[in-house]
């Protein structure tokens, strides 16, 4: 068994001939959109007066980065927009910096995408995606992590299996029919995984979520998989008279090869809960259902240094890292709580700018009087931003950094202590 819990029987594919792994070699090292020629980054300056067509198309895209969300679920077009919103950046009228979301297919494609598709900078990818594209063909994708890096650990989604009255569990599935979703989406790639590792030998179809639960409600399949941020909007349309249930995964179950669940894939899935705050038709008052959550990342093209594309996500990630607290303010997506921009991902490595931004925080951090956890750290961005007030002027003005952590000290005990 490989390491992980990812075996070869889970991800086989055809053989290819030395011409065509040749070929594979040469396409990951040259990929397509970095071939494409890139503009001279301009000035505002240089758009004063009546400048040529040219001149604008030049200057919007040298300062403009795109996203791809991890498909249309809901959570990740909130992240995005709240990216775009909050560092979205204008100067005289122009646009220094510009994000620009852009819905993608989830899954291994987005991945694809990043590594060949002209003018993607970026995109959502949940963390066991490299694994299963190495397990899918070890030779062909053998360095895919040296192209694709990682900004930040993004939120976790919660796995959702829904199945009728007569199954109760997941070994109840065996031999019986469980849709996963569209090929190669990010549904289809946790729920294949964790469905193989555990040795539930269901059979599987691949219509989309909302068909799916449609012939589920109609007794055409057994079971249904969902890979979502808890609450789904889709799942949270599941009415009592359906008669749907959500089973529970849990970590001790045994896989096919007698392995402990935990052991196999706790570099990639995690505990979760989902409770009755979350679907209170499906899960009664008090109670909770136990499952796994797939992590998220912002993924990004390694670009060389020097070139325009590493210049244009290069200003992307330092306006990230320098406006972390603003994520954290009433009104953006909860999910953004669960960010933890310090969380080294197992099978990935992070992008070299994010890299030297989180070490000058944690520098930062290290070397005042008044040290925060890496959540308090966040927070404390947060903190110095409402401090600061929407008018521009400072509360803290006259206060010094180390003032201002012990005020923002003082602020977490009253609050604990007012909690009690």
């Amino acid at each position: 068994m490989a390491r992980n819990g990812f075996t070869s029987p889970i991800f086989a594919v055809p053989t290819l001939g030395l011409a065509a792994l040749c070929l594979a070699s040469l396409a990951l090292s040259t990929p397509l959109h970095a071939q494409s020629s890139e503009s001279v980054p301009l000035k505002v300056d240089e758009l004063k007066g009546d400048p040529a067509p040219d001149t604008l198309r030049r200057y919007a895209n040298s300062n403009t980065v795109t996203i791809l969300t991890g498909g249309t679920r809901a959570s990740h077009i909130d992240l995005t927009s709240d990216l775009s919103d909050i560092l979205n950046s204008v100067e005289d009228g122009q646009f220094s910096l510009r994000v620009v979301p852009l819905v993608g297919e989830g899954g291994r494609q987005n991945a694809l995408d990043v590594l060949y598709l002209r003018g993607v900078d970026m995109a959502i990818v949940q963390t066991d995606v490299l694994a299963y594209m190495r397990g899918e063909s070890p030779i062909f994708y053998k360095n895919i992590d040296r192209q694709i890096r990682y900004i930040t650990q993004l939120n976790r989604e919660e796995w959702h299996v829904l199945a009728g009255p007569a199954i109760k569990s997941l070994s109840d599935l065996k031999g019986k029919t469980i849709n996963i979703s569209t090929p190669f989406s990010s549904n289809y790639i946790t729920s294949r995984s964790i469905l193989e590792l555990l040795g539930t030998r269901a059979k599987y179809t691949t219509f989309s979520d909302g068909v799916a639960l449609e012939k589920l409600r109609a007794g055409e399949i057994d079971a249904v998989a969902i890979l979502a941020a808890a609450p789904s909007t889709l799942i949270q349309s599941i009415k009592k008279e359906d008669n749907l249930q959500l089973l529970p995964v849990t970590f001790y179950e045994k896989s096919v090869y007698d392995v402990p669940f935990k052991n196999t894939l706790e570099h990639f899935y995690l505990p979760a809960s989902l409770r009755h705050e979350h679907y209170p038709d499906l899960i009664p008052e008090n109670q909770a259902v136990a499952s796994v959550s797939a992590g998220t990342v912002l993924a990004v093209y390694n670009w060389p240094k020097g070139s325009e594309r590493h210049r244009r996500v290069k200003k992307f990630t330092e306006a990230f890292f320098k406006k972390l607290g603003a994520f954290y303010e009433p009104g953006r997506h909860p999910k953004w709580r669960e960010v933890n921009i310090a969380a080294e991902v197992p099978g990935w490595r992070r992008f070299g700018i994010a890299e030297t931004e989180l070490a000058r925080l944690q520098q930062e951090n290290q070397n005042s009087t008044v040290s925060f956890s890496q959540a308090q750290l966040v927070e404390f961005e947060a903190f110095k931003a409402f401090l600061a007030g929407e008018d521009g002027s400072s509360l803290s003005g006259s206060m010094t950094p180390d003032q201002e952590r012990e005020l923002y000290r003082r602020f977490l005990e009253w609050r604990q202590s007012s909690s009690q």
